[in-house]
């Protein structure tokens, strides 16, 4: 039988039963095409007439009513196929009696009248023995489905079944929820019924409805083509599919027949409007169900064999499948026995009733009582009498005969118990799902603790890896694990949580970071424009590349792009992205990564780039500043040393971010740059307003200390250079700066007394001054590093600051002096009054603040 035979003949049954096909008019054409939509036809239309076939009966044998074996009605068969010997001895095979046609059935659905505006679902009729490789290839190549990280293969039962609303609701949104965070296909039967329809209503309720294509979820529904109702509408002519299938409401006719002479009943079922791709699987006969079971194991096989999910090459494991059993009978009891049997993970829902709360109940009767046994199944002596008990009160339809087969069925379930995972729907929260879908993952490979890091590594679920793989029963095996590749990648991939994992369990920053991987870091970001996804990561490669082609280094970037794991010339990147710091902080201090030194040039060895650096904090920092990732510098701001000078840094480089985000017209990443810029500024007032409380003298000190770590300067003079004018107005900043101006004059000396001294200098008489100390050990009192003689110099690690003493201790030790105009010895207090000072260093003072320079200046220029 043709194609064309078949569509004719499809067309004649569906007129006969007084449904018709409702034509499609021209503006829901023009709906459905424009722009990518021709194309994906016409690619579309090309494989199916290469790769895709469909069964068709050849040979027309009687069984009842004018009806063949296949199922089919005689009128649906062609000429040839009725022209064979229709002998009641000749049996019927769907090997020897069928045969491939050309594809007619392919195309995409538009589900009309089911009360949801849904998007187009591409189907295909294929041939029940297509290679799962070709198969595939329509799924990832022609429909452009992402690869997945997991297959959650949902079963269970095929009929309506009851159950709360809230369970309901709890396995719907816990079901999203695990695809999406872990990039997951989810497939089902496709139907709208049973578990099925709850799947589908999951997906329509919790999808987010403006997610592109490439982040939408992916729902596939694989079912038998001969048990579908209305499936004349997808039905094509002359091999070019249906574009769009109408799939409309009004044209369901539920038929249900009876066949042969047991008068068997099939029923014929709709597909579900909320899934969003059909596979309907063909293998010549009609109301035949289950043909689907063999492919759909199959494809899941291939992809989880072939394909190989993970965040990056050297932590990738196979696609694993794992699959979640709601409710069921007696098929679902054997479908989970088969996935034991190929080692795939189960997760039974409890509460869901019938056969997951059998297995669930027949788990627990069987679990050992020693934990070193723990994935050994124990059956108890009345096992037998518990289970079939059970089994009588949850699978009804079992009969008493059979009893037998269903047990040995459920100890087939139970013959790997480290394969099964009982999830109570009943105690859950939504999100828990998808923490016993990895969880179950994790203690089917409880062996292997690298691959259990890399799948909670890809779904960045640090809180189960803690859990379940960095605990002290198996400290043994995580010891041993290489933690800094997953350092790297936890790094590049942006996984803040495991970053603090590793950091907790044994990662050393000060042998982590060497010059090679630093440059691999930001090799990562700046040459593979797919790393880093973001604003950041684009406006940094911009930056790199502006700086490159203003030093004239053409050769870098072909240097580099072939040395990205971490050789000589690769480390020539180091310095571009030093120059860049240094002018984003406005030039304020020299590179830190300069020409010259081991990190490029021909001196550059092995042994260099294994060199770790001093401040392994600082460099990380920087890294995650310049790619603005909020949760990472924040980690290492912690970790560093100087924080209210990391702080003020980057609230600098930040600003300057944005600043060329905005020219760049790069508006919602100037605004975020700008708002990460505020958070540290306001992160270093907190530190400063901690210390002041403590300690004010001390505080003091700290402001006008020179930062060996951040270019060498001070902290007022970062600020005052970034305009950082929440820091500057604290009290803190504001006492020191009086002190600074007013210089060894008291801080509350008037403005008018200052001008009037300078007028008339005898009113000098009249000002106190706070220190008797002899002019040639004091200098300009500035904000500067050299400036405040008072303050220790300290400078990262050779100098600390001694212990405050009390304000009581420093009002003795520092009173206010005046001046006097007796003459006499300085210091040896005979003919001075310990409360004086004498005029000559009183006259120092005076002429040496910086207000009084000032002032002589403004008058000066004016």
């Amino acid at each position: 039988m043709t194609a064309r035979e078949e569509s004719q003949g499809a067309l004649a049954m569906h007129s006969k039963s007084g449904i018709y096909h409702k034509a499609i008019s021209e503006e829901q054409q023009l709906m459905f095409t424009g722009g990518n939509r021709q194309e994906f036809q016409q690619a579309y239309r090309k494989f199916a007439k290469q790769n895709i076939t469909h069964r068709s009966c050849c040979h027309y044998v009687e069984r009842s009513n004018d009806r063949c074996y296949c199922g089919r009605e005689k009128l649906a068969h062609s000429s040839d196929a009725l022209q064979y010997s229709e002998s009641c001895d000749v049996k019927w095979s769907c090997t020897a009696d069928t045969q491939p046609i050309e594809p007619s059935s392919f195309g995409e659905i538009y589900f009309n009248g089911f009360g949801v505006e849904s998007a187009l679902a591409p189907y295909a009729r294929i041939d029940h023995k297509m290679a799962p490789d070709v198969l595939w290839r329509l799924l990832h190549e022609v429909w452009d489905l992402p690869a997945p990280k997991l297959l959650i293969s949902v079963t269970g039962g095929a009929k309506d079944f009851f159950m709360k609303q809230r369970l309901k609701n709890i396995f719907k949104k816990g079901l999203v929820h695990a695809a999406k965070s872990t990039g997951a296909w989810i497939i089902s039967g496709g139907s709208n019924v049973g578990v099925m329809r709850y799947v589908g209503e999951a997906v329509q309720s919790y999808q987010d409805p403006f997610a592109s294509e490439q982040s939408s979820l992916v729902c596939i529904g694989i079912a038998t083509w001969g048990t579908q109702d209305n499936k004349q509408c997808m039905v094509g002519e002359n091999c070019q599919g249906k574009f769009p299938a109408i799939y409309s409401a009004k044209d369901m006719c539920h038929e249900c027949r009876l066949v042969g002479a047991n008068q068997h009943v099939h029923h014929h079922t709709e597909l579900d409007h909320n899934h969003t791709h059909f596979i309907l699987v063909d293998d010549g006969t009609e109301g035949k169900f289950g043909v689907e079971i063999k492919l759909r194991a199959a494809l899941e096989q291939f992809i989880s064999k072939v394909m190989s999910t993970g965040v990056s090459n050297e932590h990738s494991v196979p696609v694993p499948v794992i699959l979640l059993v709601l409710e069921g009978g007696k098929g679902t009891l054997q479908t989970v026995r088969e996935a034991v049997e190929m080692n795939t993970p189960v997760v039974i829902v409890q509460g869901s009733g019938r056969a997951a709360d059998l297995l669930a109940v027949a788990f627990k009767k069987t679990k050992p009582k020693s934990k070193q046994d723990e994935d050994i199944t124990t059956y108890p002596s009345d096992f037998e009498v518990f289970a079939a008990s059970a089994v009588r009160s949850l699978i009804t339809e079992v009969k008493e005969e059979d009893i037998g087969t269903t047990l040995d069925v459920v100890r087939g379930c139970l013959s790997n118990r480290k394969l099964i995972t009982i999830f109570n729907l009943k105690d859950a929260d939504t999100r828990d799902i998808d923490k016993a879908i990895l969880y179950a993952l994790l203690k089917a490979n409880k062996s292997d603790a690298s691959s259990q890091l890399n799948l909670a590594l890809a779904w960045n679920r640090s809180d189960v890896a803690r859990q379940e793989i960095f605990t002290a029963k198996r400290r043994h095996q995580w010891q041993n694990l290489e933690l800094s590749k997953s350092m790297f990648t936890a790094l590049v991939q942006d996984r803040v949580e495991f970053v603090q994992l590793f950091l907790d369990y044994g990662v050393q920053l000060s042998t982590f970071i060497t010059l090679e991987r630093l440059c691999n870091l930001y090799s990562c970001i700046v040459l593979d424009e797919t790393a880093g996804i973001g604003g950041a990561a684009d406006l940094l490669r911009t930056l790199v590349l502006r700086k490159q082609i203003s030093r004239r280094i053409w050769h870098w970037y072909w240097c580099t792009a072939r040395n990205v794991d971490g050789d000589g010339s690769a480390s020539n990147l180091l310095p571009i992205v030093g120059l860049i710091v240094q002018d984003l902080m406005g030039g304020q201090f020299p590179s830190i990564y300069p020409e010259g030194t081991c990190l490029t040039g021909p001196d550059c060895s092995s042994e260099n780039l294994k060199k770790p650096f001093s401040c392994p904090e600082r460099e990380l920092f920087l890294w995650a500043l310049l790619l603005n990732r909020r949760g990472l510098a924040q980690i290492f701001w912690k970790m560093g040393k100087d924080h209210i000078g990391a702080a003020l840094t980057a609230s600098k480089i930040l600003s300057s971010l944005a600043d060329v985000a905005k020219d760049s017209e790069e508006i919602d990443l100037s605004n975020d740059l700008h708002k990460h810029s505020v958070e540290f500024e306001q992160l270093a007032v907190g530190v400063v307003s901690d210390c002041y409380r403590r300690d004010k003298a001390m505080t003091h000190k700290l402001l006008v200390r020179e930062i060996m770590t951040w270019g060498q300067t001070t902290l007022l003079a970062i600020a005052d250079s970034a305009g950082q004018m929440d820091f500057m107005e604290h009290s803190a900043c504001q006492t020191k700066l009086n002190v600074v101006w007013k210089g060894r004059m008291a801080l509350y000396t008037s403005t008018w007394k200052i001008i009037l001294t300078m007028v008339i200098p005898w009113f000098l008489l009249s000002v106190k001054f706070k220190t008797k100390r002899h002019p040639a050990a004091i200098s300009d009192n500035t904000v500067g590093p050299a400036g405040d003689v008072e303050a220790e110099r300290l400078s990262d690690g050779n100098e600390h600051f001694s212990p405050s003493k009390s304000r009581k201790q420093q009002q003795i030790e520092k009173p206010l002096y005046k001046v006097s105009i007796s003459r006499g010895s300085h210091g040896n207090g005979r003919k001075l009054k310990k409360s004086t000072i004498d005029l000559g260093l009183a006259v120092w003072y005076f002429y040496m603040a910086p207000v009084t320079k000032f002032s002589y200046n403004l008058v000066i220029i004016l």
